[in-house]
């Protein structure tokens, strides 16, 4: 099956089973999870599984443990960049809903696997058959992917301002997403680790979110990592080889 191919059933596939999650929540009314996120927020376990339903093969899941491809200190700056760009973006009024330890550790294993499930497909699958630039590509998928968590937001009662400014600052996650998966050698575990820490900032961060104030600090941070190494983000086939691509039996 061509690239191409793979890419519309794994996006039919995938808006297919999201859509009957997101009819869940509205007409079933099914009740919120901790953070006060709505039970279709378990179609961050998705991406993977669709994209191993269109591989015929659950080879992929063998780049959730890449880790060692990346050097330590890209490790922690994975984990530590997100909180400090809420950080520069300064306090807002509304202080992120308190939580227990328990609390706390739960929400970092949901966040941990949802972030591991949705990289395997978005890095791990899609990232290798976006024929484009990376800087191109990293922005085509994060607008996808901001898309994708739309109609969650609206059923979480976010206005639409927030969500505009929130999917604005998605675009720029994941392009700092891809800088950090091509620093570290095209490893999903390390796209997913600071996918993970990015998700527990919003939760937990003690000054809140606010996605139009960290807007601008997101561009600034985008810009910095691009102008870092501008060769790795021109190099013409970086999308297409963003990792050796598991090819369908088909």
């Amino acid at each position: 099956m061509s690239h191409q191919r793979e890419l519309g059933a794994f996006s039919c596939l995938l808006l297919g089973t999201s859509g009957a999650l997101w009819a869940a929540d509205w007409w079933a009314d099914l009740p919120l999870l901790p953070a006060d996120l709505p039970a279709s927020a378990a179609m961050a376990l998705l991406p993977a599984a669709c994209a191993m339903v269109v591989l015929r093969s659950t080879h992929l899941a063998r780049r959730a443990f890449d880790l060692r491809r990346a050097p330590r200190p890209l490790l922690l700056l994975a984990v530590a960049v997100w909180p400090a760009t809420l950080t520069l973006a300064g306090p807002v009024h509304a202080a992120p809903p308190a939580v227990t330890g328990v609390q706390a550790v739960g929400l970092g294993v949901a966040v941990g696997l949802g972030a591991l499930t949705e990289e395997l497909g978005w890095q791990g699958f899609v990232w290798p058959r976006l024929h484009l630039r990376p800087l191109p590509a990293a922005a085509a998928l994060g607008v996808a992917w901001a898309a994708w968590h739309v109609v969650p937001y609206v059923h979480m009662g976010h206005d639409a301002s927030w969500i505009a400014w929130h999917c604005a600052v998605t675009v720029c996650v994941r392009v700092v997403l891809v800088w950090f998966f091509l620093r570290a050698r095209r490893s999903v575990a390390v796209a997913a680790l600071f996918h993970a820490s990015c998700n527990l900032a919003y939760f937990l961060h003690p000054w809140g979110y606010e996605p139009a104030r960290t807007f601008p600090v997101a561009v600034a941070l985008c810009l910095l990592l691009v102008a870092s190494d501008p060769t790795r983000w021109r190099r013409s086939d970086a999308g297409a080889r963003g990792g050796a691509p598991v090819r369908s039996t088909a």
